[in-house]
């Protein structure tokens, strides 16, 4: 409604595109966020698959589904071991955890989009790209253009920009951002964990917004025409273990429980015997599809790979994830 009232989109004359353009339901419970200035035009003239959409949207099912049965419930055991009694888990065990968390929740969610776009695609339809690496982001401000991008374009759009944008001055710009991403945070569930998190993400783009003139880590470096400069990496590195300290509240549940999992990672408390060899592993996935990612275009590599041997590997992944389905747990963006 707002954007037929912006004039973005005209509204529709068809009550049947209208009722599937708010029932499409491999969006419809967790996104990605879909506005009909996106799938409207799509509804101008039927839809039509072609081989090759169906060969795309069978490779997106495919990660999806690698991603969430094969990696995010794995590290959701793990995780959910550590948050449940954090003041008895080993500081080992919650310094993984704090990690693990963080591809978990990647992991799970970004796998429910691939399979929401590649269903929608076996029907003829697109949706929009809502993760782009995340944990590749060098601040604050890239992380949210590559995390839940639909959502950050519509907090933008219906939050941060009506209540005033960077157009009312440098204070109320720094506000705005703060009071943005604590809405952003309660939509996620009136808790004040969601609160702690909105918040924390508020002002970090704020401070990060106030320093961007110049270097927002220790210089490190200075380039040619002498403005300090640090690497890429450790921005990378500083961005990427700030997202995941704000996780901590996010997934805790309570205060009480945040602050156990923090406080067990700088005790130095107890040792694990044996290491979780597998939560690490997967871990090192992660590390490796954001490190890798950008060099390497990965969908155009899977087309160069022989039919015969794409179709085994399809199902080695109806295998696997068949084997594992049975321990699945539900998306985590279905409490949202």
């Amino acid at each position: 409604m707002i954007d037929t009232y912006r004039g973005i989109r005209p509204p529709t004359d068809s009550f049947g595109d209208f009722a599937l353009y708010v029932a499409f339901f491999p969006q419809l419970v967790a996104g990605p966020i879909t506005r009909w200035g996106f799938f409207g035009p799509q509804l101008v003239e039927p839809p039509i698959v072609h081989f090759p959409k169906v060969d795309a949207a069978l490779s997106l099912l495919a990660v999806g589904f690698v991603k969430k049965v094969l990696l995010a419930d794995p590290l959701g055991g793990f995780v959910d071991t550590v948050y449940a009694a954090p003041a008895s888990a080993a500081w080992v065990e919650c310094v993984i955890a704090f990690y693990a968390y963080a591809f978990q929740i990647y992991f799970d969610f970004s796998g429910y989009t691939d399979i929401a776009m590649g269903l929608a695609a076996l029907l003829g339809f697109r949706l929009p790209e809502n993760f782009r690496h995340p944990y590749h982001a060098e601040n604050p401000s890239e992380f949210w253009r590559r995390w839940h991008m639909s959502l950050s374009t519509w907090l933008r759009d219906y939050l941060y920009v009506p209540l005033g944008g960077n157009r009312r001055g440098t204070a109320r710009t720094y506000g705005n951002l703060f009071v943005t991403m604590v809405l952003g945070g309660l939509w996620h569930g009136a808790a004040w964990t969601f609160v702690l998190w909105g918040a924390f993400h508020g002002a970090w783009l704020a401070l990060h917004r106030a320093l961007s003139g110049v270097d927002w880590w220790r210089p490190a470096r200075r380039e040619a025409g002498g403005t300090p400069r640090t690497p890429a990496w450790l921005r990378r590195v500083v961005t990427f273990h700030l997202v995941c300290l704000a996780w901590v509240p996010f997934r805790a549940g309570t205060i009480e429980t945040a602050r156990a999992v923090l406080a067990g990672m700088a005790s130095g408390r107890g040792i694990v015997s044996p290491l979780p060899f597998g939560t690490l592993l997967i871990l090192l996935v992660g590390v490796a599809t954001h490190a890798f990612a950008l060099r390497w275009d990965a969908h155009r590599a899977w087309e160069r790979v022989p039919r015969i041997l794409q179709g085994i590997a399809y199902g080695i992944v109806i295998f696997l994830v068949g084997l594992a389905s049975t321990r699945s747990e539900r998306f985590i963006y279905f409490q949202f």
